[in-house]
């Protein structure tokens, strides 16, 4: 295996928690926009398969102009900000991994509002690509955003590593062919459901995924 000069991560239930805040958004969509609130399950469903949110909205919300619900999912997520909170020891981590010289990126099915919760909890920096839903044709497990952040780190699949909580997060680095993924099982997806998928490694927490990403750097 080559050396190991990139990480990956998906974002939401990955590096960070933000499960309610996203349920309780769509349940604020569906009022605004008179439609019935979806069962929560549903929508854990989507996430579980990290299901890009125009996707999501075009499901839920048929017929209503993403720009609508783009807007008033961003002033809900604005005002709520404060719920929005990076997993323990993700900061911590980040910092690290840079230290060591390695390049790292996102890779969400989120969109665009992800930089400014990024900016709001100091980890923007930390990142040499973020890549969100409107900046690729296809969501995960679709490559295309992997090899869009792999671009801009100038790093080969074969030296990087894809993190992330769902089975659609380990199929996109399969299908990128980058070296190594890593299930992280405090977020969306079940160790149940991140093994049907073959992640190379699983960790249950950020100080798992930080010792397994040493070790990895090592060799």
């Amino acid at each position: 295996m080559s050396k190991i000069k990139a990480i990956l991560y998906d974002y939401d239930g990955t590096l960070m928690d933000t499960a309610s805040v996203i349920l309780d958004a769509y349940d604020h969509l569906a009022d605004h926009f008179n439609r019935p609130r979806a069962p929560r399950e549903q929508i854990r469903d989507m996430l579980r398969r990290a299901m890009p949110m125009p996707q999501i909205f075009e499901t839920l919300f048929p017929n209503i102009p993403y720009a609508e619900l783009f807007h008033q999912n961003s002033k809900y997520f604005d005002k709520h900000l404060s719920r929005v909170a990076l997993f323990e020891g993700t900061l911590s981590m980040l910092q690290k991994i840079e230290q060591q010289g390695l390049k790292q990126a996102i890779v969400t099915g989120g969109d665009k509002n992800v930089l400014v919760v990024m900016r709001e909890r100091g980890i923007s920096d930390y990142f040499s690509s973020i890549v969100y839903c409107d900046r690729v044709d296809f969501g995960k497990p679709n490559p295309e955003g992997l090899e869009l952040a792999m671009q801009e780190c100038d790093v080969l699949p074969a030296e990087t590593v894809m993190v992330g909580d769902s089975p659609n997060d380990i199929l996109a680095g399969k299908n990128a062919r980058v070296a190594l993924t890593v299930g992280v099982s405090h977020g969306h997806g079940s160790r149940t459901d991140l093994k049907a998928a073959d992640a190379d490694y699983i960790v249950d927490s950020i100080a798992e995924l930080e010792e397994l990403i040493s070790r990895l750097i090592q060799g």
